[in-house]
């Protein structure tokens, strides 16, 4: 195993691990729906990144610890008690995720276009 995939799984599985904290804190004050958003918000972007991690490990691996930056944000947020109402916490565990997702599929599908127009050349 190269060294760059030993970085990847290693900080895969430090990010996943934050994620898990974000939810077992919620579970805690019984927030189910939390739980759930969270996952079906950041799994698949972690999926992701498993396949993308292929072609671009450096990229696969930034993406990786922009999600763990604000994992622990949203960590922070909730256990020091600065988002009373929920509202952060939704946004970076929830919105964010998403959006990273919808522009990696972007970049990888236009970087797919681009190579199959070249081929085609």
């Amino acid at each position: 195993m190269k060294l760059t995939d030993k970085r990847f799984w290693i900080t895969w599985i430090v990010v996943e691990l934050l994620m898990l904290s974000s939810c077992v804190y919620m579970a805690i004050y019984s927030k189910f729906i939390g739980i759930m958003c969270v996952f079906g918000a950041s799994q698949p972007l972690m999926l992701a990144l498993t396949l993308y991690k292929k072609k671009h490990q450096s990229g696969a691996l930034t993406n990786l610890i922009i999600v763990g930056l604000y994992s622990i944000y949203s960590v922070y947020i909730s256990i020091s008690g600065q988002d009373a109402n929920g509202w952060g916490w939704a946004f970076c565990m929830i919105v964010f995720p998403i959006i990273q997702l919808i522009l990696l599929l972007l970049f990888w599908g236009i970087q797919k276009i681009a190579e199959a127009n070249e081929q085609k050349e």
